[in-house]
């Protein structure tokens, strides 16, 4: 028998999960079984009819009539889906302490008080206890099926809650950490920008003063290599620009400064600013629009976005390609359309 028993042990343990506390779980993960159940009543007739009737329910059951052998018992193990427990052990602490004692060595048992004299006080302070229902002898098949079906469902509940709570906050923890490295990456690139910033103007002032000297010279191998060295500058200030306008766009508090202006003029100087690149690749770059077109809105935000949509336009295009900005009215919107042709 012994070796049987060992041989069964073993079996179980390859087959099922393994609790919280290192103790192999109960047969609720078998396919012939629902649950273990403990039963723990001094009434030794009353324990014997509630095992047959467990039984009957599909669950599998051992009985003990005394506190001491029922907490003895769950410190062994196996592992219990669910404790029956009397409200009175003579000479002994009450089912409530009983309960108290399961739930304290197996959280996840579900502990049923039973009693024959029900009172609300007492099933108010044994709820209190830890116990998950309450029920009164004598009781039928049905009823007691009734119970730890309902003890089985609210167990499912609490377990997805848990689930839903802890993977909540494995997200909020992740969003913080994605929040907090967003911060880092803007307060770096905005460093970064106002560091190169600085260098960058007296470059720029320096060019400036070459370039009168040059044309007083009127020496040509310096002006082409001047208008380079202007170029390269004035490549890096845009990019600076971009750096500094993507790091105020993430700022969860950017306001827009709304205004009427002139949306024609604004593009005509997009395109001013772009005909350089526009000329470098072959590309006619042209606008059509009527002279005065008022909108309201946040002309530096829009003027960023327009001058990025054409430069990739621009870059992006072929060959005999082109690229048109065409405004037009159509009722109380204007419509603007930036055209690669490539």
């Amino acid at each position: 028998m012994l070796k049987k028993q060992g041989e069964k042990r073993i079996y179980f343990k390859w087959l099922r999960k393994t609790h919280p506390t290192g103790k192999l779980l109960g047969t609720m993960g078998d396919n012939n079984t629902k649950g273990h159940i403990l039963i723990a009543d001094d009434d030794e007739e009353w324990a014997g009819v509630c095992q047959v009737a467990v039984k009957q329910l599909g669950y599998t059951s051992e009985m003990v009539h005394s506190r001491k052998a029922a907490i003895e018992l769950v410190d062994k193990g196996p592992f219990f889906d669910y404790a029956l427990v009397d409200l009175n052990f003579p000479d002994e602490a009450d089912g409530g302490a009983t309960i108290y004692a399961i739930k304290k060595r197996s959280p996840e048992t579900d502990a049923i008080l039973m009693t024959a004299t029900p009172t609300l006080g007492t099933a108010i302070e044994i709820l209190k206890e830890g116990a998950s229902d309450y029920i009164i002898k004598p009781f039928s098949e049905d009823y007691l099926a009734t119970v730890l079906e309902r003890c089985r469902v609210a167990r499912t509940a609490k377990s997805e809650l848990d689930v839903s709570n802890r993977l909540r906050e494995e997200l909020n923890a992740a969003y913080m950490e994605l929040q907090e490295t967003e911060q880092l990456k803007d307060a770096f690139l905005s460093r970064v920008s106002h560091e190169l910033n600085t260098p960058l103007t007296y470059v720029t002032m320096a060019l400036g003063l070459l370039q009168e000297q040059v044309n007083q010279n009127k020496d040509t191998d310096y002006d082409r290599n001047l208008a380079r060295a202007r170029e390269g500058v004035e490549g890096l200030h845009k990019t600076i620009n971009d750096l500094l306008a993507f790091v105020d766009l993430q700022k969860p508090g950017l306001e827009f400064v709304k205004r009427t202006f002139n949306i024609s003029v604004l593009l005509d100087n997009v395109i001013e600013k772009q005909k350089r690149l526009a000329k470098a690749k072959e590309l006619p770059l042209t606008l059509k629009a009527e002279a005065n077109l008022q909108v309201e809105g946040d002309a530096l935000l829009l003027e960023r976005a327009f001058a990025q949509l054409i430069q990739n336009a621009i870059n992006f295009n072929q060959e005999d390609g082109s690229v048109d900005v065409e405004v037009d009215e159509r009722g109380d919107w204007i419509s603007v359309r930036i055209i690669d042709r490539g």
